[in-house]
């Protein structure tokens, strides 16, 4: 802002200097000031954007931390409910694992202890069926399941009693099951040979094999048409004959050597499941869980497991998803949907064919930014408003005002009018310093002025004579420059004409061969022909002469014609 004033008060000077309109400053002045309010308007504007900003910000990743927090929520409780029905499941593998195996062993003639229950299945003759309603010590009713079945015990064939003992054999199988998944209602094996183990144990009196029994689908759907793959399965929910309310199955079928002979079971309560989904996200929404016939296995109001019937998801759906049960059930997993004015977010489990759906009415923007970041935005934006007033008032009566007479006291100093300082009650009490100062400066300035003036002609005399001395000695050393690079010239053509062999030469002391830089082995007239001007002409000293020549008779001639002629 200081720069503005002061740009503002040039332009301004220039102006009253051109035409000494002072009204026309004054006037830019007070245009001024309407822009600095402005700007503090825009100031505001820009804080309330910031704010927006900011609270957007702020709501969009407390939503995202919040969407994070349910979808690991959703997530823990499938593997939840994954992990209780793989105890299920398990259990239902461990089943069929025992009995195919007891059945291989007495197949094969292994001799297996007859169970000792056996002798305690009696015929009831007047009702055409047998029971183990007669066991004793030190049989007791928590160790084995009542085995009643359809005709009697008496004279029936090797494959029967193969069947009556495996499914006895089975019962501490049937108690450790029940006895650790505290959620099982019963366990039993069921025989095409018109009998049914199963526990705990219940008197003949009260439940019994009947005909009916292997119309139900834990047997149905275990059988080689319903079920080629010999795979475990699991049923709808029924209502348990037996008065345990509503329930759902988990099977397998029992095959003996390629034969089928039955199913193995185990019937799981809903109450359980409504406990697991009664406990998630609690006055928000709601979770349940359904199977793949689109019954409801879990709600957190509407099924328990004493209802005498079944629900269905259209039934326990608010009015506006009911439209949109299809695409409810094709839901994809760990996707959050909008539908009709709801927020939904499903997930299959892995150990049986039931999808878990969750659903909630999605709240209005201004609920959810209070839920989610609470009401402090709101309260920053009413006192950034009080803020802005009292910063409107304060800026005019400590800044606008005083700025506008500061300006035209620059006015008049620029001018070289010397008027006194405006009445003190006028000026606040921080801008009278820099009225003070704004005097000062301007006194110095004018005697700096002065002696610049003074200082800059005696700095263009300096400047023209030291030119002077500069351009001399520029054409001096130019002239020393020629001189030394014609020596330089003569010296490298001297040089050129000029090889001298120096430093140390290496030869050898047998061939007196001599070594070039490059390595190779040079005779020594070529090697001093290369580096020098040189020139050889080969002849034979009288020692070489003698040393290769000294038994040839010709020499020996030669040789004594030279002497007889040197003593002559």
């Amino acid at each position: 802002m200081g720069s503005e004033n002061v740009s503002l008060s040039e332009s301004t000077d220039a102006r009253i200097k051109g035409n000494g309109d002072l009204s026309l400053m004054e006037s830019q002045v007070s245009r001024f000031h309407k822009r600095q309010s402005l700007s503090i308007f825009l100031a505001f504007f820009i804080l309330f954007i910031v704010l927006i900003i900011m609270t957007g910000r702020q709501y969009f990743a407390a939503q995202k931390h919040e969407r994070a927090m349910f979808e690991r929520a959703f997530q823990e409780k499938i593997v939840y409910l994954n992990h209780l029905l793989s105890d299920v499941t398990d259990s239902i593998d461990g089943m069929r694992i025992m009995a195919e195996a007891n059945l291989m062993q007495s197949r094969h003639g292994s001799r297996l202890n007859q169970p000792f229950e056996f002798d305690c299945l009696k015929d009831v003759l007047d009702q055409g069926f047998y029971t183990l309603d007669g066991f004793h010590f030190p049989i007791e009713e928590n160790m084995i399941g009542n085995l009643t079945g359809i005709g009697s015990i008496e004279h029936r064939d090797n494959d029967f009693y193969r069947d009556i003992h495996m499914a006895l054999n089975l019962n501490p199988l049937f108690r450790t099951i029940s006895e650790s998944l505290k959620n099982v209602a019963w366990v039993y094996y069921t025989s095409k040979n018109d009998f049914i183990n199963i526990y705990p144990w219940v008197s003949s009196a009260d439940f019994r094999f009947s005909k009916e029994i292997l119309s139900h689908e834990f047997y149905t759907l275990g059988t080689p048409e319903r079920n080629p793959n010999r795979e475990k399965f699991w049923t709808q929910v029924y209502v348990d004959e037996y008065g345990k309310g509503l329930m759902t199955t988990c099977a397998a079928p029992i095959y003996d050597n390629g034969r089928f002979l039955g199913t193995v079971a185990i019937d799981l309560t809903i109450d359980f499941l409504n406990t697991i989904v009664k406990n998630f996200a609690i006055n928000r929404g709601v979770m349940c869980l359904i199977n793949d016939r689109g019954q409801v296995l879990a709600h957190p109001d509407a099924i328990t497991s004493k209802d005498q019937a079944t629900k269905t998801l259209d039934e326990i759906l608010p009015l506006e998803l009911k439209p949109s049960i299809l695409l409810l059930s094709r839901l994809p997993d760990g996707k959050f949907i909008r539908m009709h004015s709801f927020n939904i977010y499903g997930g299959h489990l892995t150990q049986a064919p039931l999808q878990v759906l969750y659903y909630e009415k999605a709240r209005p923007m201004a609920t959810s930014v209070i839920d989610l970041i609470g009401p402090g935005p709101l309260v920053v934006l009413g006192m950034l408003l009080i803020l802005i007033a009292i910063v409107f008032v304060i800026t005019e009566k400590q800044f606008i005002l005083p700025s506008k007479d500061f300006v035209r006291h620059i006015i008049n100093r620029s001018q070289k009018r010397y008027a006194p300082i405006l009445k003190e009650s006028k000026i606040p009490k921080a801008w009278k310093a820099w009225f003070e100062i704004i005097n000062t400066v301007f006194s110095e300035n004018e005697e700096l002025t002065h002696r610049i003036l003074n200082q800059n002609e005696s700095l263009d005399l300096q400047v023209k004579q030291r030119t002077a001395e500069l351009e001399k000695e520029i054409e001096e050393r130019k002239a020393t420059e020629a001189e030394k690079e014609k020596l330089i010239t003569q010296l490298k053509n001297t040089l050129s004409e000029i090889k001298i062999l120096q430093g140390f030469i290496p030869i050898c002391s047998n061939c007196k061969k001599i070594r070039d830089d490059q390595g190779y082995w040079n005779q020594v007239e070529n090697y001093i022909q290369q580096h020098s001007k040189a020139t050889f002409s080969h002849s034979m000293c009288p020692e070489c002469s003698d040393k290769l020549y000294g038994s040839e008779t010709w020499y020996i001639k030669m040789k004594k014609n030279k002497e007889q002629k040197s003593w002559q």
